[in-house]
């Protein structure tokens, strides 16, 4: 059974993005993959995360975003 992920499938990324700066060292990373379409909502829990850095956006052979690089800050 898949995860379910809230009404906009963020709920688990969300947290995990909430959670990552207490649990990674200063320069680790966190890479996590994502929904076709969630590109700025991920960009925007990313910027609301204290200590939690976009990297960038790695996009999949059609250009469509799929992965985000962060890194603790």
């Amino acid at each position: 059974m898949a995860l379910f992920g809230g009404s906009e499938g963020l709920d688990v990324i969300a947290r995990v993005i909430a959670e990552a700066p207490a649990r990674l060292v200063h320069g680790g990373h966190l890479v996590f993959e994502f929904g076709s379409g969630q590109d700025e909502s991920i960009e925007t829990l990313v910027a609301a995360a204290v200590g939690l850095k976009l990297i960038e956006l790695r996009r999949d052979l059609q250009g469509i975003a799929r992965t985000a690089v962060t890194e603790r800050v």
